[in-house]
């Protein structure tokens, strides 16, 4: 297919994709540095999402189940207990365990005690969402970091109208989501000093030294999206 038999808006976000490959290719150390540093069309989905979602701080990532990781390492969650619903996909559960957290399976989120957890991960699914204010009341109270793993509902898992109401939230940007980059996913969070140690965590060294933010003391893993994939979303978003 060529371009122009999409709609004018794909047709221009296919032609801006392709030049940024083709200068990309030509000359790789030119944008080096701004690819590695977190800046150009990644550093602008960051704040379109960001301001479509509702939430301070946020940090795109080459999917959600590495958000989702990245998140747990940036909690601290080795050793710490979590509750999430029976029924969760197995790549959340994969990385929450790579993480170290100690997983327990639940029936319901709004009644199983919260005592003694460090923090709930809430999945949604087509057509099934979770009490997201009742959560959000019962975590308060608790003590308890609220995380959303929300592969399917973009930015709005609240009552319709509303942002998330998450501590964290988790967003997947794969094939056959609401909004597909082809692959990819996001971290947004209201603490900074969560953003700042998931940076730390997840991105080239170059960023955070960019950005100001600290060192934590433990090598990175390569977890950043890849700047097409930001470029097409934050195409996307500004349409």
């Amino acid at each position: 297919m060529s371009t122009c038999d999409f709609p004018a808006s794909m047709a221009d976000i296919a032609e801006t994709a392709a030049e940024y490959v083709t200068a990309m290719l030509a000359h790789p150390g030119a944008l080096r540095g701004q690819q590695l540093r977190g800046g150009g069309p990644v550093a602008e989905f960051e704040m379109l999402l960001a301001e479509r979602t509702g939430f301070p701080h946020c940090l795109s990532t080459s999917s959600a189940t590495n958000a989702l990781l990245v998140a747990g390492l940036a909690l601290n969650l080795d050793g710490e207990r979590i509750a999430v619903e029976t029924g969760a996909w197995e790549g959340s559960l994969g990385a929450l365990e790579a993480a170290g957290a100690e997983i327990l399976e639940v029936d319901s989120l709004s009644t199983f005690p919260l005592a003694g957890l460090r923090a709930v991960v809430a999945t949604d699914k087509p057509g099934q969402r979770h009490d997201a204010v009742g959560l959000r009341a019962r975590t308060e109270q608790a003590g308890v970091t609220y995380i959303e793993d929300t592969g399917w509902l973009p930015g709005i898992t609240a009552p319709v109208g509303q942002h998330s109401l998450a501590d964290i939230q988790i967003i997947s940007f794969g094939p056959g989501k609401p909004m597909s980059l082809g692959e990819g996913g996001a971290l947004l969070c209201r603490d900074k000093e969560i953003y700042d140690r998931a940076l730390a965590l997840s991105q080239h060294p170059e960023r955070p030294i960019a950005e100001g933010v600290p060192c934590i003391g433990r090598p990175p893993i390569n977890a950043r999206i890849h700047p097409i994939a930001a470029l097409i979303g934050a195409s996307i978003l500004r349409r």
